[in-house]
């Protein structure tokens, strides 16, 4: 199971605290999103709040790992956690963000230019429509949209997107809106038979008191619920679920996910040559002619200077262990 930790502050929490308190490595791992499934044909008022209630408890999950994801992506990585026990003053942290290169790769390779629609044959009037579609796209700036999915579709496995019609009125453009949701808190959910149909999309939002509520889109009839009860309830007079995901692979795992373990051992790697160097570059001086008696072992942590007692071997040598990484 995965949990979300939350950090409020507070006197006695250390540095790590409040970094596992951020985003930690899941209990069990990653290994993808899981797509939510219901045995429900329809989703009806009668069995809305079920459906949701069970919904949420594997999108929880999901909204877990991808907290995870994208904290790794933004370079809040497992290397902040690393603790050193022996000179715990020389402790440093060297994250290389791998993960964001490897996003912006792969964005940039699936987008190299802005998607256009074209037609394939047809008449003059289909063509002739074509082309009004992509000028409504263009009205919608739907190439930086599609950037925000592409990313969002590498860094968790799972991009969201809502299309709805504009208000009479109110077209600027475009007859539509088109939004990159937060996969956070947006999500579908599918029949679980055979050919497993979307029956709904649910988007969390808060309202004026900062509570949260939740939106449930069907074909028939749109929904808000919040604290388990119908808030608003009203059918829709276009047929379709405007919430849409796109997957990154069958598994929908994002694309540095499979090597998170490797990028970990690099930073590892990376921050214990770095201690090593100060290690060996810190002056430390021993004696043979202090007793035990009178100085024993003294430790001044800024001059980093140590009086051993010369029942230690004087053919002591210290030795870099740090290694070229290839």
């Amino acid at each position: 199971m995965v949990g979300i930790f939350y950090y409020s502050g507070g006197d006695g929490v250390t540095e790590n605290d409040t970094v596992r308190a951020i985003s930690e490595w899941p209990v069990n791992g990653l290994t993808g999103r899981r797509k939510i499934y219901t045995a429900k044909k329809k989703v009806t008022p009668e069995n809305v709040v079920e459906v949701l209630g069970k919904a949420l408890a594997v999108h929880r999950i999901n909204r877990a790992e991808t907290v995870y994801l994208y904290d790794f992506y933004k370079g809040k990585q497992d290397i902040r956690l690393k603790d050193k026990i022996v000179r715990p003053e020389i402790n440093n942290k060297v994250m290389i963000n791998r993960a964001n290169e490897i996003v912006t790769f792969k964005t940039a390779y699936l987008l190299d230019g802005p998607i256009r629609y074209v037609s394939n044959g047809g008449e003059d009037d289909v063509s002739a429509g074509v082309n009004t579609l992509n000028e409504y796209m263009r009205a919608e700036s739907k190439d930086t949209l599609d950037k925000e999915l592409a990313d969002w579709m590498h860094i968790c496995g799972v991009a969201v997107r809502m299309v709805l019609p504009d208000k009479a009125g109110e077209e600027d453009g475009s007859p539509v809106s088109i939004y990159t949701l937060d996969p956070r808190a947006a999500f579908c959910i599918y029949h679980s038979g055979v050919g497993q149909k979307k029956v709904a999309g649910v988007l969390e939002q808060v309202d004026e008191e900062g509570q949260p509520y939740f939106c449930v889109y069907t074909p028939e009839w749109y929904f808000e619920v919040q604290n388990g009860q119908i808030t608003k309830q009203e059918g829709r007079t276009i047929p379709y679920i405007p919430i849409v995901e796109y997957v990154n692979n069958d598994a929908r795992m994002g694309a540095f996910e499979p090597v998170i373990p490797i990028l970990n051992a690099i930073n590892m790697i990376e921050s214990n040559r770095l201690d090593s160097i100060q290690d060996l570059s810190t002056p430390l001086m021993y004696s043979r002619t202090v007793s035990w008696r009178t100085a024993s072992i003294r430790n001044w942590r800024r001059a980093e200077w140590q009086l051993l007692s010369r029942a230690f071997s004087p053919a002591w040598r210290l030795r870099s262990t740090a290694l070229p990484l290839s």
